[in-house]
């Protein structure tokens, strides 16, 4: 997968993939370009709602942070 989705890379953070590229090639066993497929908000929300990891807390966290609230 990380030699067919290159990434971003971000210092201190390392690689970074499209999370729908990353759950269609998984869901459809197959790598290809998803990207196209990919829309705002709406697909993300899926993502978070899923809380793999404490990932809704944590974007909750940094929606906070964001508006001064920590």
């Amino acid at each position: 997968m990380k030699r067919w989705y290159d990434g971003y890379t971000f210092r201190d953070v390392g690689s970074v993939y499209n999370p729908n590229s990353v759950m269609e090639a998984v869901r459809n066993d197959d790598f290809d370009s998803y990207w196209t497929q990919t829309s705002a908000a709406e697909s993300l929300m899926g993502y978070i709602s899923l809380d793999f990891d404490g990932l809704s807390g944590t974007v909750a966290e940094l929606i906070a942070r964001e508006a001064g609230k920590i």
